[in-house]
């Protein structure tokens, strides 16, 4: 049986090395909502949209509980175009793509996240 997903979501912004947004696999949030992202084609890392955002509540978006700030390898950080794309956690269904500029920033921002 294939399961089937209500997905949306968004990559709002990025700013000094992190990328923001929101992403929705389940309405349940019981359940994981657990995304991937990927950089260029490359697969970057897993992890859980589940940070909570008073405008995703007020539009009743899995009760507030589906954003996500989450750390770019300083490798993608060079002032070139990337295509940023979020994906339901092990599977090939994409949730948002987009196609940005990701800028250098003073390293001193952020402790460098390991992958």
């Amino acid at each position: 049986m294939t399961k089937k997903y209500k997905i949306s979501g968004n990559i709002d912004f990025i700013k000094d090395g992190f990328i923001h947004g929101w992403a929705v696999v389940t309405q349940d949030i019981t359940t994981q909502n657990a995304c991937d992202l990927w950089i260029d084609g490359q697969f970057i890392t897993t992890f859980e949209a589940v940070l909570y955002r008073e405008d995703l509540k007020a539009e009743s978006i899995r009760a507030g509980i589906a954003g996500f700030c989450q750390a770019i390898p300083l490798v993608f950080c060079d002032d070139q175009i990337h295509e940023l794309s979020l994906r339901i956690s092990d599977s090939d269904i994409v949730i948002h793509t987009k196609t940005v500029t990701i800028g250098r920033f003073q390293a001193s921002c952020r402790l460098d996240v390991k992958f």
